[in-house]
């Protein structure tokens, strides 16, 4: 989706990874270095064309956008069958790993939104329980752990952020990425959704300021009829 670029030549694979290897090992100095003076460039509608070339592919919908979507839709769906209330959470599971939810055949065309890239098995597919264990994302080291036993309301919820965070990564950069954050945070009626996520981005000094903006929903969209 991007690259980083140095007067104008992508910094190479090689140094890419060992950027990733010293972020791992909290050597964050060093790795900064790698990087310092380039540009992040996005790549993704301008792979294989000319600089002047006039027909970039912008993207509405794609199929893993959809698949996405789809998967939110089962986080919360539930019904009375005879009074026994079913849900399908493990569908909206299936439709990010490994696409099982469409079909039980090994030969299925539908992989998974994770799954067809080869991240979709038991040990790098996402997954929720009882007890979640939160890994530090660079050493991949255990720091935390979520505790939802008995609490299938808060399971939801971690499945739905699971979820955002896999569009995050698989529709970068196509425009998605700020309404996903309004939907959510108003289903939840909690402003503090978005207001954290978006703030983060931001140097520490104005993540308090843009936080506390973005708790008032107003500040959400552009005033367009204010005077």
């Amino acid at each position: 989706s991007y690259s980083y670029l140095r007067d104008g030549e992508p910094i190479p694979e090689e140094m890419i990874k060992e950027m990733l290897m010293l972020k791992s090992e909290n050597d964050f100095r060093t790795a900064n270095l790698i990087t310092e003076n380039a540009d992040t460039v996005v790549w993704k509608y301008s792979w294989n064309k000319d600089v002047y070339d006039m027909d970039p592919n912008y993207i509405i919908y794609r199929a893993a956008g959809i698949h996405l979507l789809l998967a939110e839709v089962y986080t919360y769906w539930a019904f009375d069958r005879n009074g026994i209330i079913l849900t399908f959470t493990s569908n909206a599971v299936n439709i990010v790993n490994n696409g099982a939810n469409y079909s039980a055949a090994g030969n299925r065309p539908q992989l998974g939104v994770r799954g067809r890239v080869g991240f979709g098995g038991t040990t790098d597919g996402i997954k929720v329980g009882n007890i979640n264990y939160v890994h530090d994302p660079f050493t991949n080291e255990v720091v935390d752990y979520i505790d939802l036993t008995g609490n299938f309301i808060g399971l939801q919820e971690l499945l739905e952020e699971k979820i955002i965070e896999e569009k995050a990564r698989e529709l970068a950069f196509e425009g998605e990425r700020f309404y996903d954050l309004m939907r959510v945070a108003k289903r939840r009626n909690d402003p503090s959704f978005l207001a954290e996520k978006v703030s983060a981005k931001y140097p520490s000094g104005q993540r308090e300021q843009i936080y506390n903006l973005l708790m008032e929903e107003r500040n959400w969209y552009i005033n367009y009829f204010d005077e």
